[in-house]
């Protein structure tokens, strides 16, 4: 992919979890910003977690079959 798509990913991801972050917020009737920087920061921990036990399933596999 060129420079320009992965930025317009990025963007898109970034957006994505802006909008579930703010939903969260006020779903849970917590105002503030420190409210909405902690259930962002949650939200990205648990997409962080999956990601990374993924990435590294996958890079052992990768280095097992070599």
């Amino acid at each position: 992919m060129k420079l320009l798509e992965w930025l317009v990913v990025m963007f898109l991801i970034a957006a994505g979890l802006y909008c579930l972050s703010m939903a969260a917020t006020g779903m849970s009737m917590g105002a503030g910003s420190d409210h909405w920087l902690h259930t962002l920061l949650t939200v990205c921990l648990w997409t962080a977690f999956p990601l990374i036990a993924v990435g590294i399933w996958l890079a052992v596999r990768h280095f097992k079959k070599k």
